[in-house]
């Protein structure tokens, strides 16, 4: 692969085949940083999908113990400045 540097950056030049093998093709990159490198995969078609669906797991599996709630608040007389 041919690299171009371009001031603090550079580009880097993937063969058409191996971008249509991965199916790659016109669409939308995600980078991520991995261990060994860089991780190119097609980018979400919503930045937030799946959001709704996770939120649900998490909600469900959040301690039922809201005896916190009913705590009294406490006032400024009972810190010591």
């Amino acid at each position: 692969m041919d690299k171009v540097f371009v001031e603090n950056s550079q580009d880097i030049c993937i063969p058409k085949a191996i971008i249509e093998q991965a199916g790659l093709w016109q669409k939308k990159l995600e980078f991520h940083i991995v261990n060994e490198g860089i991780l190119l995969r097609p980018a979400s078609s919503s930045p937030r999908a799946g959001w709704a669906e996770a939120f649900s797991r998490h909600a469900e599996n959040i301690s039922k113990d809201t005896d916190w709630l009913e705590a009294p608040l406490v006032s400024d007389k009972d810190w010591e400045w």
